[in-house]
């Protein structure tokens, strides 16, 4: 079933969107281009006497190489297997035998015997044998790319539904390194497929225009970016995980710049609304700006930098820690200025953690 897949938000710019990875590389994905052969129409005919030794040459000359090529043919077609990707040593083998035919004269006289009578029927029967040689050689080779097709269509839709959960409901099942795996793996089987080479039929045109339909549908779930990075560290905190739409990399309209309230190690970050309007209102009822010494954070250094848990409000973008320089007196004016602008939760001077230093408001 084919998923139908858009990315709801931005995707950054480093994301790697088909950069030399999974492309249609037609040139190592090629037909091999093999001689048609017109039907075999040689009249035979009891020869004037003048004229036995050369056309007894020539039918065993006929004989003998349709015999030779036939052989070379099947004994080519008979070696190849579910591993073989390539024609080239069968085109190679069946042009060699159409240029032969290609030699004869279009009528050969031979003496009337039962044993040239023989040769004729031996000859008619190698032509329809080394055809079929030809044509299951081709088929094992064309049935080898078809599964191998197959197999890149099933990673592809594998990663569509992994992309689509994982923007929409990562889990620890579908998460960055199911995607990153998954991409992989469409690259080397795509790689097998550029591997091969086909005999020019219109079947092969159909595959390899079916190889291109699909590159050009996975295209768009094809890429990991900054935003991926980010929101798999939710994932692996088993904290909830932000939508991408709700990261954001510039913000206008407001006193604070994004670098003012982004304290993360990305550059998308949350910055909740709510919080926003806070502290325009906070601004207004102090009558003047404060510092922010500390808005967003990424899990991962929430925890791993300040000793934290990933659950904290500033991972949201709703907490900021607002500078007091150690004064009781502006703690205090700061702390009623934000519980005036609405705040949920101003951190307590009874909190374990407290510290004069900052006013904490969620």
């Amino acid at each position: 079933m084919k998923i139908e897949f858009n990315v709801e938000g931005p995707v950054s710019e480093d994301a790697l969107l088909f950069q030399d990875e999974l492309v249609d590389r037609k040139v190592e994905t090629s037909y091999e281009e093999f001689i048609f052969l017109k039907e075999s129409s040689f009249d035979w005919k009891k020869s004037e006497e003048a004229l036995v030794i050369k056309s007894q040459a020539d039918l065993d000359r006929w004989y003998n190489g349709t015999i030779s090529n036939t052989n070379a043919v099947c004994r080519i077609a008979n070696s190849y297997n579910s591993n073989t990707t390539s024609v080239s040593t069968l085109i190679r083998a069946w042009n060699n035998y159409v240029q032969f035919v290609g030699t004869l004269p279009d009528e050969i006289s031979y003496p009337d015997t039962s044993s040239n009578r023989a040769k004729v029927r031996t000859i008619r029967n190698k032509e329809q044998e080394i055809k079929n040689c030809f044509n299951r050689g081709d088929n094992v080779t064309y049935n080898n790319f078809i599964r191998e097709l197959t197999a890149f269509e099933r990673i592809g839709a594998d990663l569509e539904n992994s992309r689509n959960r994982f923007e929409n409901s990562p889990s620890q099942t579908y998460n960055l390194a199911r995607i990153e795996n998954l991409m992989q793996s469409l690259v080397n089987q795509n790689n097998v497929l550029n591997n091969f080479s086909l005999v020019t039929s219109n079947r092969t045109n159909q595959a390899f225009n079916r190889h291109s339909d699909l590159i050009k549908r996975f295209q768009k779930v094809y890429f990991t970016d900054e935003l991926d990075s980010l929101r798999q560290e939710y994932l692996t905190y088993k904290v909830k995980v932000p939508r991408r739409n709700e990261f954001i990399n510039s913000l206008s309209g407001y006193s604070y710049s994004f670098s003012e309230l982004n304290f993360g190690e990305y550059r998308y970050a949350l910055l909740n609304r709510r919080m926003l309007n806070g502290l325009e209102t906070i601004k207004g009822n102090l009558g003047r700006k404060t510092v922010v010494t500390s808005g967003y954070r990424n899990p991962r250094k929430q925890v791993v930098d300040i000793g934290g848990s990933a659950t904290s409000q500033h991972c949201y973008g709703t907490g900021v820690d607002l500078r007091t320089n150690n004064s009781k007196k502006k703690w205090k004016e700061i702390a009623s200025a934000a519980c005036s602008a609405g705040a949920d939760w101003v951190k307590p001077t009874t909190a374990p953690t407290f510290s004069y230093n900052h006013v904490h408001v969620d």
